[in-house]
């Protein structure tokens, strides 16, 4: 068996005529998918969701496409045991996972070594973060004897207790 559901979840899906159990395989992002083509709420190409077949078989809604999602409560994709499972819109589940990108970071400017905050989601991308506003960004160090004023800067600051 690949991952978890619960004994029960197993019983009703035999009275589908469905072995959940025995059937499956596992996906690189961690979630079940199992071959159904019958199923109302299969992708196209055939396949669905033990989570979403799991919901289906104990409260009788068929969870397809986009709008809705299937959040696992302790973040195992592989575990869908019904009390593991909590049905949300696509909007409340990115906003469930996303929640740490929301927090504020506390960097220091690369140029005036001032403390400012910016959202962690804005920190995927390298270049963003190093400097408090555009114009320590426009005066950033352009040549050699720039960057090495620059360090010196930068270790004072850190003898000042700054950094």
């Amino acid at each position: 068996m690949i991952g978890r559901i619960s004994v029960s979840t197993a019983n009703l899906a035999i009275k589908h005529g469905i072995d959940i159990e025995n059937i499956g395989s596992l996906r690189p992002d961690g979630r079940v998918i199992i071959f159904m083509r019958s199923f109302p709420g299969s992708h196209k190409s055939g396949y669905v969701l033990r989570s979403r077949l799991v919901w289906w078989i104990h409260h009788g809604q068929v969870i397809s496409g986009d709008a809705i999602h299937i959040h696992h409560i302790n973040g195992d994709e592989s575990d869908d045991r019904i009390e593991n499972l909590k049905k949300m819109t696509r909007s409340e589940h990115l906003h469930h996972h996303n929640a740490p990108l929301r927090k504020d970071v506390i960097r220091w400017c690369k140029w005036c070594n001032k403390k400012f905050s910016i959202k962690a989601w804005r920190l995927k991308d390298k270049t963003r973060g190093q400097y408090c506003s555009q114009e320590c960004w426009h005066q950033k160090p352009r040549t050699a004897e720039m960057k090495e004023n620059q360090s010196i800067g930068i270790k004072k600051a850190y003898a000042e207790g700054r950094r």
